[in-house]
């Protein structure tokens, strides 16, 4: 019988640290498939007891047994108890925590047994809570091998930094990790100040969901990103990556970008820009200098704190740059693919796009994705027009539909819908906007059928 998770049954073979390690050496040059590696068995669930019963229940199970003279004896014991509790893997961090440790080497040594011999998450999430309290540099290479595991990834992430381990292990766990570690691993990384993670953070992956606006920006203060491009012997793949960061930060998966939040936003605007011109014409580029261009023009960026003209004259320079023979033949040379004529006519009315830059299978793409994105996307558009509305209504004051009264409104029906119906382009407050039925029933809009 193989290991458990959570509480499953205990299993006498093979531990997750053996486990781990073999399928690392199976493929010791590549990245964790999505999700990491799997567990030997999926885990049996039991019914769940509450927060403070299962804290109380690993502090009872674990504390009589921290100083037994007997390692091995003791390691069996925890297992044995903790799996009749029907307790989950996150009541073991915290209970440990704040257990007293007075004998450390035999605490020390019975995590050790724990995290190498562990056949259960459980047990072995006990090994790497005593670890990352009484742990030592000898500790650090087994930890690294438990954190390819998925489920053991976090609390390894957490161990290995309470451990002050060399940044060297962070990186090596990083550059295996799947997608989900990765975000606490660059946090972990980007509080390291030395050369290897500045090295590493330049070119961390972005494109793995991971990294999200407020991880951008810690990378972005991190590595310095000023600093990088003003060195003569940067590379284009350091400028490309800048350019990634600055449209990262300006995502808005809070009501504050965090582009707004980084003090060295303009110094590093302007660096990119004055560097822009060195990156090689491929596709990946464009659309890298072009969203940076539109945020320039229209997005968050322009609240920033810009000297008189600044912001125009990075925008004049990167028109420079996408106006030149080789960028536009990367615009034409795009896949052919059937423009959304509604959707092209807004960008293009954009005089940061450039004409031909925002060509039509690009904005043709961009819908497809604002598509395939489902309710993400419309999720982010609602919340951009509840937006928009808040602040009309606010400027019209008294004369704003919401006063005194309740209002209907109807989700959905924005520029989009607008600009594709017999309406045009601008919407009417009368028709989107309207008071609730006297007996409380949506009433359907004239010449609208439901």
């Amino acid at each position: 019988m193989s290991a458990q998770a959570g509480g499953g049954v205990p299993a006498p073979w093979p531990s997750l640290y053996a486990y781990a390690l073999r399928l690392y050496q199976s493929k010791p040059d590549g990245r964790l498939p999505h999700g990491g590696y799997p567990l030997p068995d999926p885990p049996q669930l039991r019914a769940r007891p509450g927060w403070r019963e299962a804290q109380a229940g690993v502090r009872d199970a674990v504390a009589p047994l921290l100083f037994h003279p007997d390692t091995v004896r003791a390691a069996d014991e925890i297992h044995r108890r903790l799996h009749t509790l029907g307790i989950r893997d996150r009541h073991i961090q915290a209970a440990i925590t704040d257990l007293p440790l007075e004998g450390t080497a035999a605490a020390r040594a019975l995590g050790r047994h724990l995290t190498r011999t562990g056949t259960s998450t459980l047990t072995v999430n006990v090994g790497i809570a005593l670890l990352a309290r009484l742990g030592e540099p000898e500790d650090v290479p087994y930890l690294k091998v438990l954190g390819l595991l998925r489920v053991l990834a976090r609390p390894v992430v957490g161990a290995l930094t309470a451990l002050d381990c060399p940044t060297a292990a962070l990186v090596w766990l990083a550059n295996h990790a799947e997608n989900r570690a990765l975000r606490h691993l660059i946090d972990a990384i980007a509080a390291r100040d030395d050369h290897e993670a500045r090295a590493w953070l330049i070119n961390a992956p972005l494109d793995s969901g991971a990294v999200g606006p407020s991880t951008a920006r810690r990378i972005a203060e991190a590595v310095q990103l000023a600093d990088i491009l003003r060195e003569e012997q940067s590379d284009t793949q350091a400028v490309a990556q800048v350019g990634r960061l600055l449209s990262r930060m300006t995502g808005l998966r809070d009501y504050q970008p965090e582009i707004l939040s980084y003090r060295q936003a303009t110094t590093t605007y302007s660096a990119f820009v004055a560097r822009a011109s060195q990156l090689p014409p491929t596709l990946d580029h464009y659309a890298i200098l072009l969203s940076v261009a539109l945020d320039l023009h229209s997005g968050p960026s322009v609240l920033l704190d810009w000297q008189t003209g600044q912001r125009e004259a990075l925008l004049l320079a990167l028109e420079a740059v996408l106006s030149t023979q080789s960028w536009e033949a990367v615009a034409q040379s795009e896949p052919k693919s059937p423009p959304n004529a509604a959707g092209s006519i807004g960008l293009r009315a954009e005089s940061a796009v450039f004409g031909p830059v925002a060509s039509d299978p690009t904005i043709s793409r961009l819908v497809d994705t604002l598509a395939g994105s489902g309710k993400h996307a419309l999720a982010a558009i609602r919340r951009a027009g509840a937006q928009v509305r808040e602040h009309v209504w606010a400027l019209a004051g008294e004369a704003a539909p919401d006063q005194g009264r309740q209002v209907i409104v109807e989700p959905g029906r924005g520029a989009g819908d607008r600009a594709l119906g017999q309406a045009g382009r601008h919407g009417n407050l009368e028709t989107d906007v309207r008071p609730p039925s006297d007996h409380g029933v949506r009433r359907p809009r004239d010449g609208r059928r439901r």
